[in-house]
């Protein structure tokens, strides 16, 4: 019983600091990001996602930013 005593009394300062950082993120994940124009989140629609996995176009293609590279060959 007395470590957690001599631990709160002399570790209080960064104890109350990682508690304070838990309650940010708790809340921030709890509210969300904001979702207003230049925010600089990503928002993802996730209607149209839905409407492409249920239709197929999605899992159908590759995605139009992936670009496959084929190994380069060993010149002498």
């Amino acid at each position: 019983m007395g470590s957690i005593r001599r631990l709160f009394r002399h570790d209080w300062p960064i104890l109350s600091l990682v508690a304070a950082n838990l309650a940010f993120i708790g809340l921030y994940l709890g509210v969300g990001p904001p979702t207003s124009d230049g925010a600089g989140y990503r928002v993802i629609d996730t209607g149209a996602v839905r409407r492409l996995l249920d239709s197929g176009d999605l899992s159908g293609r590759e995605a139009d930013w992936y670009h496959p590279t084929l190994p380069r060959e060993r010149g002498h």
